[in-house]
């Protein structure tokens, strides 16, 4: 079977010194299996590039990253529904993948993964003779 199974330890962990506040959040994410392979959008509001880390490891995908406090000095929150701090997403990849063909893209606060399978993995017709 062919899935990918999010890892149960990147469920948001709560930090001490912030009751209100989680110290890592699990990121939004929807994804999809097609023919080639699979297509992940993980949702980063606010989360710049640069402070995103994407890695595949041991058939694993890791996404990390950190939306920093965006105040300038004298202003202070009055409210907030959105998240300041760190996230963290990491899910099994149940397929062979072509590590070296996976792409990523950054728009608008969605990460885009392509993980394309393995070519041994693919689906491909045979001839009956």
């Amino acid at each position: 079977m062919n899935h990918l199974v999010p890892s149960q330890s990147t469920a948001v962990a709560q930090n001490p010194n912030q009751s209100a506040q989680p110290a890592v959040r699990r990121p939004r994410y929807s994804a999809e299996r097609h023919e080639k392979g699979y297509r992940v959008e993980i949702l980063l509001p606010g989360v710049p590039r640069e402070a995103i880390n994407l890695t595949f490891e041991n058939d694993w995908l890791h996404v990390s990253g950190r939306r920093d406090e965006t105040l300038k000095e004298g202003q202070k929150v009055l409210q907030r529904e959105t998240f300041v701090g760190e996230y963290r997403l990491d899910l099994n990849v149940e397929a062979q993948i072509h590590v070296e063909d996976i792409n990523a893209t950054h728009e608008n606060g969605v990460l885009k993964v392509e993980l394309p399978f393995a070519p041994e993995v693919q689906p491909r017709q045979i001839a009956i003779q």
